[in-house]
Parts: C-alpha cells; sequence; structure tokens
C-alpha cells in the first residue's frame, strides 16, 4: 500500500494472487498511479467469477468468494490472510464502469479467463488431487479446447492494466 520507489518511476507492477488480499483497493489503485510511469502496467493473475470457479471454490477452497458484495474493501485477519476471491472480477468487471470513471488515469487493457483445470490438478486447492508433472501439457491443451468457453470456465484471469495518463 505504501510502494517503496518514488514518483512515476516504474514501469510495471506485477501481481500474482495478490489483488484478491488487499482490503482498501482504492489504496493501492492511488499507489501504483503514483509510482507508474505513463503506460506503465499493473499484470495480475488473479482468482475469477465463473460458475465453474463459483463452485470449485466453494467446495475446496478456504478463502472466500464473495460475488455479490457491494464494496471493494473488506476486514482484513492480517498480512494477505483475509481475502474475497471475487474482488478483481468485481473492480474490473462488474463494475468495470465505476472503475473507469474513479481512475480515468488507467485503462484496462485486457482481461483473459484462463485455467479451469491446471490449477485444481496442481494440488493448490487441496493436498488430495495432485496430478503427475507429465499430465500437464495434455491438461493445458484440453484447456486450449475450452478457449472459447473460458468466460464460463475460467477460474482464473490475466488483467492488464494501463496508465494512460
Amino acid at each position: 500500500m505504501q510502494l517503496p520507489f518514488s514518483k512515476i518511476s516504474i514501469d510495471a507492477l506485477i501481481l500474482l494472487d495478490v489483488f484478491h488480499h488487499l482490503e482498501d483497493v482504492n489504496e493501492f489503485i492511488n499507489e501504483a498511479d503514483r509510482t507508474l510511469k505513463i503506460g506503465g502496467r499493473i499484470i495480475m493473475i488473479e482468482p475469477w467469477v465463473t460458475k465453474w470457479s463459483k463452485m470449485v471454490f466453494s467446495l475446496i477452497n478456504h478463502e472466500i468468494l464473495d460475488a455479490e458484495t457491494n464494496s471493494w474493501q473488506f476486514e482484513s485477519t492480517g498480512p494477505l490472510s483475509g481475502s474475497n476471491q471475487a474482488l478483481p472480477w468485481i473492480v474490473f468487471n462488474r463494475d468495470s464502469e465505476k472503475f473507469c470513471s474513479d481512475y480515468p488515469h488507467f485503462q484496462i487493457k485486457k482481461i483473459q479467463p484462463m485455467m479451469p483445470f491446471r490449477y485444481i490438478l496442481s494440488g493448490r486447492l487441496s493436498n488430495w488431487i495432485s496430478l503427475p508433472e507429465f499430465f500437464y501439457p495434455l491438461v493445458k491443451k484440453i484447456e486450449k479446447n475450452y478457449n472459447r468457453q473460458m468466460d464460463d470456465w475460467g477460474m482464473f484471469a490475466l488483467i492488464v492494466l494501463e496508465k494512460i495518463k
């Protein structure tokens, strides 16, 4: 929330499973605005809300996925221990018009839902599910065949924001 960089000094912020743990999205976006150069990007891979991900996350994951909340904040239980897995979807999809209005310095460049199966089969959600490494190319190929249905099947999304002014 307080990045150790001077104003307009960095080209990119890369977040992997971080955004949905930020208890105050507005504070983070303002800090990113302060530190990013024009053309700088925030690149994230975050949980995403689909029918499939809602079912899977509710069955096997301990983190909250509350897609119905009206707030972009939640009460933290400590650094990276509290979360709302729906937060990236809420901010950049459901409330995208509000985001663009509130943060005219940023443009949503890309939202690409992905990985409906690899994450589950990696054992990351539960130790009782873990696929041997040599199966991953096959699973990746299967997922590629689902590209057109990722809005229904994706569990995560690649989200790219660009600072435009």
